[in-house]
């Protein structure tokens, strides 16, 4: 990388053994284990795959070059998140950046987010001060979300925003056994009538 520059992961692996794509292979254990240690980051895709670079030639001096303690780095990624999951329950924030739930509930503290409680949602909500979501223009960012969106990955929160959707089973023939064939008729999906969308959205 140091020699040929950005790199993807097929071609630092070059005649190593492929993975089935859910095993990792020794070449990607160490390259994902880089990327969490900063040795190397990824720096855009190519067709899907990441292109991975080092930071000196990649990041900005100001990123490269700055000390965060972990509290504080702690805080400014747990707002990061909660900013781009707009409402969010800890457990969401938590999933989001694959932390502990109680160091998660302590920084949303820290921060000074806010909590509340949204219908039918069992767990309270957090929202930081500054969000579009309180008393701004949340339609401003709005976008189309379906409860099969790939942007949801953590169920509790799929579930959350979508109680009355589908769940579909893939197996056979347990799936004909839970399902009648007509439920597979409607699905439900949120949408916000006060967004002006353009023809094509």
């Amino acid at each position: 990388m140091q020699a040929e520059g950005p790199l993807t992961l097929k071609q630092l692996r070059g005649d190593d053994s492929r993975s089935n794509g859910w095993s990792w292979g020794p070449t990607k254990e160490a390259l994902e284990h880089m990327v969490w240690t900063g040795d190397i980051v990824c720096v855009r895709r190519r067709n899907w795959h990441r292109l991975f670079d080092l930071p000196e030639r990649a990041l900005p001096a100001q990123v490269l070059n700055a000390t965060v303690d972990p509290a504080g780095g702690l805080r400014r990624v747990v707002a990061d998140a909660l900013r781009c999951l707009g409402v969010a329950t800890a457990d969401d924030v938590a999933d989001y950046l694959r932390l502990r739930e109680e160091s998660v509930t302590r920084a949303l503290h820290d921060i000074g987010a806010e909590q509340g409680r949204v219908h039918r949602w069992d767990a309270p909500v957090w929202v930081l001060a500054d969000s579009p979501v309180v008393g701004g223009d949340a339609t401003a960012r709005a976008v189309l979300v379906n409860p099969f969106d790939n942007l949801v990955w953590h169920r509790p929160r799929l579930q959350a925003l979508f109680p009355d959707s589908l769940v579909v089973a893939a197996a056979q023939p347990l799936f004909r056994q839970l399902f009648n064939d007509d439920r597979l008729d409607t699905v439900s999906v949120r949408i916000d009538d006060n967004v002006p969308w353009s023809a094509g959205d």
